[in-house]
């Protein structure tokens, strides 16, 4: 087990009957050897474009533009009492520090006030964590705001931050950057999310290890101390569960903690984490030192919502219980509308093999021949460190009519000391290979995204800036057969890597094609039983016609109402949604798009000085919504 380490210095998407994530969380260049972050770090996104404006049952009680916003530098929203807070996300990163918390007071839901700002450290910005309780411990009584903490350039630290805001105007940071190092054998990782509970007189923190997932990427710290974060308990899908029984997993295998939640149900404190193609997963944590596994859930196949597409979707993103604590509602994140059938056409490794299209690159729908072929060369890592290593297209030799000059990358580097540094972004590799004169990008898989071996045909299809070019990605597998070596999952990599194709290596012809096969939508289970109740989708979701240049369609977010039978959403550009689930079934029954679009991360429940149930929904684009049910 790793030892806590705080740092007080203030220093896709899928395949068409074979594999595929959809996904795709924000824009920045970002150097970090983390073990997903590169993935994670850029999910949210990049997809021009709104729904046109629309209310229901929906009144818009007030709002607020933070004084810098900027496309996509909103996150996740949190509240407690006259209070709200908004994590600024990449690119609210400098060297200055500029990525932090802005604190909004709300006491006036119809007129919230920006007043004041809670800097993260220079290189690092918060984003899915965002939560606000009141701890009355030994050591601290008090409200704490837990955020977490993303790398995005040198010096940045991971981990998370806890901030007392008893008094709002006047925060005092409690700890910065503690989380998981090994021992103290290197700072804190990455953490993607963090959520806090008090439980029998103590407080916990619960976080997603980026850079050790699908090992031991479930951290559970005692922060009663807050100034003094314990890690106590460690588990992850290849630590302490058994794989075959969790599957089966959905579309691409990605298996990663992304985001959890604690609630007392009966007489058991149930944290249920979100672990993406793997479901959604609870475990007891009457005693935090100790999570035991509870159960998993698993994906209808056919899809549900998409029956013509073997296996699901997958991508458990996110997930609530209800006021009751009887069903929780999951929201499964796909920011790619399409599956994609990649076939080797040549040579021993001939044959079909999961894959999945990035979301931010040319549609290969859009080619004129609706297919990404041609012949393939290897070309490394593909990172602006690796461009000297890149073959030029000339040595693939003459294209056929319709064919695209095609370069194969590797995902990373990470834990390869072959080459030591840091990871680049799947964007960076792609537009390196358009810098070099490619046509196309095939991106593989690295060793830790394949878990060491355990999942050797995992793709991962991150997200990021606009790219002009189709790229699609496989896995690891698939990379070692088409260029003719043994498949080796070592992690980290051996040194030497005797078994990596090298830079310059000519690979076989593919061709991959797609079909339109939606966005995310969300889940209603029974939280007792884990059993699927209903799905849901946006209309406009399931329909082709909104593949491209309405925005990302994907649910984000769910939070629940105290006092009905309803689930308020962030639907992205498809807007704040109102579902009621009172019969077992999911209906929608309200909605609110502004003039000029939205574009949600998150929701959190409110409760206005008059006693008015109130949602707090944070845009990505401007800050602050505050809304009132009203059907």
């Amino acid at each position: 087990m790793g030892k806590r380490y705080l740092t007080l210095a203030v220093v896709f998407a899928l395949a068409m009957s074979i594999g595929g994530v959809a996904h795709a969380h924000d824009p920045d260049d970002i150097d970090s050897g983390d073990d997903i972050s590169e993935f994670l770090s850029h999910q949210h996104g990049g997809t021009g474009g709104h729904l046109p404006a629309t209310s229901q049952n929906v009144e818009l009680v007030g709002k607020l533009r933070v004084h810098d916003a900027a496309p996509g530098i909103i996150a996740d929203v949190g509240e407690f009492g006259n209070f709200a807070y908004l994590n600024q996300f990449s690119p609210g990163c400098a060297a200055d520090g500029a990525g932090g918390t802005y604190v909004v007071d709300i006491s006036n839901p119809a007129n919230p006030v920006e007043v004041g700002f809670l800097p993260a450290h220079a290189g690092s910005y918060p984003g899915e964590g965002n939560q606000v309780i009141h701890v009355d411990t030994a050591s601290f009584a008090g409200e704490i705001l837990a955020v977490n903490n993303e790398i995005c350039g040198a010096g940045g630290v991971g981990g998370f931050d806890l901030w007392d805001v008893t008094n709002p105007l006047s925060p005092v940071l409690l700890a910065r950057g503690a989380g998981d190092t090994d021992e103290g054998a290197h700072p804190a990782r990455q953490y993607h999310s963090v959520f806090i509970w008090q439980q029998a007189g103590k407080a916990y923190l619960v976080g997603s290890d980026d850079e050790e997932t699908p090992f031991t990427d479930i951290d559970i710290f005692d922060i009663s101390d807050p100034t003094n974060p314990q890690l106590i308990s460690e588990t992850g899908l290849l630590k302490d569960l058994d794989p075959v029984a969790v599957g089966p997993y959905g579309n691409g295998t990605t298996n990663f903690n992304h985001d959890m939640v604690v609630r007392k149900i009966g007489n058991t404190w149930t944290l249920l984490s979100s672990y993406w193609d793997a479901g959604y997963m609870e475990f007891n944590v009457n005693d935090p030192a100790h999570p035991k596994f509870l159960g998993d859930t698993d994906f209808t196949d056919p899809d549900p919502e998409f029956p013509t597409f073997s296996p699901a979707e997958g991508n458990a993103h996110y997930a609530e219980f209800d006021r009751k604590g009887r069903v929780f509602i999951g929201t499964d994140e796909d920011f790619s509308p399409y599956r994609t059938r990649f076939e080797v056409l040549s040579g021993p490794a001939a044959g079909q093999y999961p894959a999945g299209e990035f979301g931010f690159t040319q549609p290969i729908a859009t080619l004129a021949d609706q297919k990404l072929n041609g012949p393939t060369v290897f070309g490394g890592y593909g990172c602006n460190d690796d461009v000297a290593s890149i073959p030029p297209p000339s040595v693939l030799g003459p294209l056929a009519p319709g064919e695209e000059a095609i370069v194969v990358f590797q995902r990373g580097p990470v834990q390869d000391p072959n080459h030591p540094h840091g990871a680049c972004r799947f964007d960076e590799k792609i537009q390196n290979g358009a810098n070099a004169g490619y046509g196309g990008v095939i991106v593989a898989n690295h060793h830790t995204g394949s878990g060491g071996g355990a999942f050797p045909d995992a793709f991962t299809c991150g997200g990021g800036n606009p790219r002009s070019i189709p790229a699609i990605c496989i896995g690891h597998r698939s990379m070692h057969l088409m260029f003719g070596t043994t498949p080796n999952y070592s992690v980290p990599y051996p040194s030497p890597a005797p078994d990596e194709p090298t830079p310059g290596t000519l690979g076989p012809d593919v061709q991959a094609q797609t079909a339109f096969d939606g966005w995310g939508y969300i889940h209603l289970y029974d939280a007792n039983t884990l059993k699927e109740m209903d799905t849901y989708a946006v209309p406009e979701a399931k329909n082709s016609a909104y593949a491209t240049g309405f925005g990302a369609l994907s649910i984000h977010e769910v939070t629940f109402s105290r006092n009905r039978d309803l689930a308020y959403l962030s639907w992205y550009d498809a807007g704040f949604r109102v579902v009621d689930f009172s019969t077992g079934q999911l209906q929608e029954v309200g909605r609110f798009i502004d003039t000029g679009g939205n574009d949600f991360w998150g929701v959190q429940l409110h409760k206005a000085p008059d006693g008015t149930e109130l949602v707090l929904a944070s845009d990505r684009d401007s800050g602050l919504y505050i809304f009132r049910y009203t059907g």
